[in-house]
């Protein structure tokens, strides 16, 4: 078994402690979305760490990741998806592993399979 790297648990765990400084900003976010706001800046720190992270869990040069607080409008729930290019490159296709950061009742990080509604 390969041993983790301390520089590897590190950024594990940021990446771990961005999921839920979001969760915990997230309820006071501003009422329109902007590139600027905290919850739009720590989504572009997640999708940077994820890319770097899950090659790291599976080696597979056919990983991409996305992370979303909303496009136009503020998500729901943000989220985290991992695809796999052969199956999919985005949420709106296929199947894929998601961590939704709810920052509803229940709050907390739930990992799961994200099924597209829309293909």
């Amino acid at each position: 078994m390969n041993a983790v790297s301390d520089e590897n648990l590190l950024r594990w765990n940021q990446f771990w402690e961005l999921c839920a400084h979001l969760i915990t900003i997230y309820p006071d976010r501003p009422a329109t979305i902007g590139t600027d706001t905290d919850a739009k800046q720590v989504e572009r720190r997640l999708k940077l760490l994820s890319q770097e992270l899950v090659p790291l869990l599976v080696p597979n040069e056919h990983w991409l990741t996305d992370t979303s607080v909303g496009k136009g409008n503020w998500a729901t729930i943000p989220w985290v998806g991992i695809f796999d290019s052969r199956e999919s490159t985005s949420a709106q296709q296929g199947v894929y592993p998601v961590i939704h950061l709810s920052p509803e009742t229940p709050i907390g990080i739930r990992i799961g399979l994200g099924v597209s509604a829309t293909a």
